[in-house]
């Protein structure tokens, strides 16, 4: 076991977290919420590019976890690792600067090989953050404690993106140079944020954290993991389907239908803002009819948005579209993240969630490729009237409602009712999905792509909440038995 945080320890090690996602955010809603813009409308990148730089990034971050993830939950000083991957990742941001003002002509190629690092340091920095902070924010604390670092990242990210994208708007400097000051910011505010990181108190346990592990060849050829199998297989398929369209939103919204910069953010953040808006109510949804049913519902749902997109170019329609493939995408996020902790076994939820992360980045780069390799072969073989945008977004929906109508059958209700004890559940429902991951999602400049569920304000209350009415009732059989005796 870790050495005992002392109370002193704790306290500041909270508000230092606090003080770190807030700066973290500011980077997040600056830099992050830049780069698609930055390569398409100043760096002149084209469809190719565009596609790349969507597919490439996820893909390689999701790689590079999946290889370190055992070899980072054993780490001695989580602290010093933290905030040394912290700052190299700040860095990227400075990269980024001097990319906006080179003018040099390889500058879109080097900002796709500069964000694939800035994705696999995140990355690789979130196993490690969330064990920790496991062990710092208090069993019965953690309801309350997440939900207001999550208000506070999420409306520091909304305020400075909207900022960001008027900032663009404005001629008082080059476009370069306003592009150049914007990742500054985020470097600098990335920095203060490893400053607060480094503050936190870090006891890690010498032998790491989840005990032996599931072996993968285990998990991809024993026949008791065949329905985590089928449900990885699932998710892959569905996200090559939405990536049909959602890898070039970006450089649709920017290239072909010209909206200026702070349209192009008001747009991508109605579908992050509905998602976190409507977490609750898909729990309620999910508490009521269970979480197979929640599942069902939310996939046969996520084909709307490209389906408007295929509709209608008009920017207020495109708004209403992503906020409402938002809401779908809500409640599938919720529904894949109760399938992912309901087994029972820890070793075994760590190379299931490993090998669901290596999927999803697969089935990114599956689908951008493929709209990339249709991109160059509409020509030739286009229909007449039909550009191949419109034919991406036809596609993307009529693949996304196929495979979910296909797989979603046949996924039985028993791997849905698995449960986990009362304090496992909550310590992975508050601390393995902090607010770290729910405000990543919500700057994603293919947002109405899948993305890693995330822990709402109102679900991690609502779940806080559960878990201390299951401990209730276990303790009141145990109590009975006490009596007897």
């Amino acid at each position: 076991m870790p050495v005992a945080y002392s109370p002193d320890e704790i306290k500041k090690s909270k508000s230092a977290s606090i003080k770190d996602g807030a700066f973290w955010a500011i980077s997040l809603g600056s830099g992050e919420a830049s780069v698609q813009p930055f390569v398409i409308g100043l760096l002149g990148a084209g469809f190719d590019f565009t596609v790349l730089l969507t597919a490439v990034p996820p893909f390689i971050g999701a790689l590079a976890q999946f290889i370190a993830t055992p070899s980072l939950t054993q780490l001695r000083s989580r602290r010093l690792f933290s905030t040394f991957v912290l700052i190299l990742q700040a860095f990227t941001w400075l990269a980024m600067a001097y990319l906006a003002v080179s003018g040099q002509t390889w500058a879109a190629m080097a900002a796709i090989l500069i964000y694939c690092l800035y994705y696999m340091f995140n990355l690789l920095i979130s196993p490690v953050w969330n064990v920790w902070m496991s062990e710092i924010v208090e069993l019965a604390d953690r309801g309350r404690y997440f939900a207001i670092r999550n208000r506070i990242i999420v409306i520091l990210q909304v305020i400075v993106s909207i900022a960001v994208g008027w900032l663009l708007l404005q001629t008082f400097a080059p476009l370069s140079m306003l592009f150049a000051g914007i990742f500054l910011l985020a470097f600098t505010s990335r920095l203060i944020s490893g400053h607060f990181l480094y503050q936190m108190a870090d006891h890690p346990h010498p032998h790491g954290e989840h005990g032996p592990r599931l072996a993968l060849k285990t998990f991809l050829t024993h026949p008791s993991f065949a329905e985590e199998r089928h449900f990885s297989l699932y998710i892959s398929l569905l996200l090559a389907a939405t990536y049909l369209s959602s890898c070039f939103y970006a450089y649709y919204l920017i290239q072909v239908l010209h909206v200026d910069y702070f349209s192009y953010f008001l747009i991508i953040l109605a579908a992050p803002l509905a998602k976190f808006i409507t977490y609750p109510y898909w729990g309620k949804v999910n508490d009521r009819y269970g979480t197979r049913a929640l599942l069902y519902v939310s996939g046969l749902l996520v084909p709307i948005g490209p389906l408007i997109w295929f509709l209608s170019p008009d920017v207020g329609i495109l708004m209403i579209a992503e906020f409402l493939a938002g809401i779908a995408w809500s409640g599938f996020d919720l529904a894949t993240f109760n399938y992912l902790l309901s087994h029972p076994d820890p070793g075994a939820r760590l190379t299931i969630s490993s090998v669901y992360t290596l999927g999803k980045g697969a089935g990114i780069l599956l689908g951008s490729l493929a709209a990339l390799l249709l991109f160059f072969l509409w020509p030739t073989w286009g229909m007449a009237g039909l550009t191949v945008f419109a034919a991406l977004f036809l596609l993307s929906s009529i693949g996304r409602f196929i495979i979910s109508f296909s797989f979603l059958p046949f996924f039985s209700k028993t791997a849905f009712d698995r449960t986990m004890q009362s304090n496992q559940f909550l310590l992975e429902v508050l601390a393995g999905r902090p607010a770290r991951d729910l405000s990543s999602n919500l700057v994603s400049s293919s947002v109405s792509g899948y993305h890693q569920a995330k822990s709402g304000v109102d679900f991690s209350r609502r779940m806080a909440q559960q878990g201390i009415e299951r401990t209730v009732r276990m303790l009141r059989p145990m109590r009975k038995i006490s009596q007897r005796k």
